[in-house]
């Protein structure tokens, strides 16, 4: 990365990067504390085995995305910003990610998964109003991965939606709020889920 920033992209660090540090575009950055961010990324790492396929939704371009793929996963991103999507493929390019390790699908979550088959892992970073039925029971009842990792900024639409991923045969395994943006009254927080065994 030759230690100089790009202009229009930002240096995120984390535990999941093992101490290396990635430039994002600066349009996927929300307002956040280093540290907030390191705590997502030291909450996802350890629960992905590396090399398993990850399904990333609501990607934007690449927050999440990229660093799962330089630890070794194979993720597939779902964003319907096409500028988003092609500001993530220049990240990637930018901090030597090889292709293979990124599918970049730039639609609507709900037409995208139509490309998709079976994945191990799925993270779900929706906007504010959570997932349509449409996009959980796409995820959960077709697809069944064995880990999902929900990532929300509104507790009604959480509560509504863990309700539903329940439903489809999955338990909540750790809750981490996260200080997204200090000094207000708002978090981020962070489900790990996993599949019942039997289902």
């Amino acid at each position: 990365m030759g230690g100089v920033a790009r202009v229009g992209f930002v240096r995120i660090v984390g535990g999941a990067l093992r101490g290396r540090r990635l430039d994002v575009p600066d349009r996927d950055v929300r307002p956040t504390s280093e540290r907030a961010r390191e705590a997502i990324f030291d909450i996802l790492g350890p629960r992905l085995v590396s090399g398993a396929r990850v399904l990333d939704l609501y990607a934007g371009a690449g927050l999440f995305t990229l660093p799962l793929a330089w630890r070794g996963q194979q993720v597939t991103a779902i964003e319907e910003n096409r500028e988003a999507v092609r500001d993530g493929i220049a990240s990637q390019a930018l901090n030597r990610i090889p292709k293979e390790r990124c599918r970049w699908i730039a639609r609507p979550v709900e037409a995208g998964l139509a490309r998709v088959r079976a994945t191990g892992a799925v993270v779900l970073d929706p906007p504010r109003e959570g997932c349509s039925d449409q996009v959980l029971r796409s995820v959960f009842s077709d697809r069944g991965p064995v880990l999902a990792v929900y990532i929300s900024c509104n507790p009604g639409t959480l509560g509504r939606d863990l309700s539903a991923i329940t439903r489809h045969g999955y338990s909540v395994t750790s809750v981490q709020p996260v200080d997204m943006f200090p000094h207000t009254p708002h978090i981020e927080t962070v489900v790990a889920l996993t599949r019942d065994s039997g289902t």
